[in-house]
């Protein structure tokens, strides 16, 4: 028969038992966190230093970027732009980036390769002679469209970096899209591209294309 004060005793281990293991898993948690927020802030450089080189999307320079992780979803990626308004310049893009961005132990093992930009055609008239806002409209839907791929590339290309969240985590971009007649005209202010870890890393491993990968993200705009 157990006396009150071995039951005393037995409680009390029990109690310790638990909160010690309550209290590894509170730990484990927050360093888990702490190197999946290292792991965002690698992707916003990335992002960041494709909205720089962009010739479609515009922003405002220095950090755009903002990433958040969420336990019950994964990383979403933030960001403002508007469209370069490319009837005031002449583009001639030659090649870009050739960046380096430091991985989470401090090494420099991300490389954004060098592109080859292609001149944009800015003589765009219509068979028809269309205006000048007829043209515009036309012109922004491109660089909208080519901005949309940038960002498609930028998860297939580096959405791996993530590794640290679950196959069912989610790596999202949410672009809050502003100062543009197409955006005004097709009423969107948000465009939203989002895929799962699991399809990222198909990719990565070779599982599966790249077609396949843009399949399978799920785009929205509204």
């Amino acid at each position: 028969m157990i006396t009150s004060p071995q039951r005393t005793l037995v409680l009390g281990l029990a109690a310790g038992v638990v909160l010690s293991l309550f209290g590894s898993s509170v730990s484990a948690q927050d360093e888990q966190s702490k190197r999946v927020a290292r792991q965002v802030g690698i992707m916003e450089k990335i992002v960041d230093q494709i909205l720089l080189d962009s010739p479609n999307f515009l922003v405002s320079g220095g950090r755009n970027a903002r990433g958040v992780f969420i336990e019950e979803f994964g990383v979403i990626l933030t960001f403002e732009a508007s469209l370069v308004d490319v009837g005031d310049f002449d583009w001639d893009f030659e090649d870009w980036g050739g960046y380096e961005i430091e991985d989470e132990d401090g090494q420099k093992v991300i490389v954004i390769p060098k592109r080859q930009r292609d001149k944009m055609d800015l003589d765009d008239e219509d068979d028809d002679g269309g205006n000048w806002r007829s043209r515009r409209e036309k012109r922004e839907a491109r660089l909208y469209s080519a901005g949309k791929q940038e960002m498609r590339e930028a998860i297939i290309d580096y959405g791996d970096t993530l590794s640290r969240l679950k196959d069912d985590h989610w790596v999202a971009i949410a672009a809050f899209l502003r100062n543009a007649e197409y955006f005004t005209n097709e009423r969107i202010s948000r465009y939203i591209l989002k895929a799962r870890m699991r399809d990222v890393r198909a990719y990565a491993s070779g599982d599966i294309d790249e077609d396949a990968l843009v399949q399978r993200m799920i785009e929205e705009e509204y």
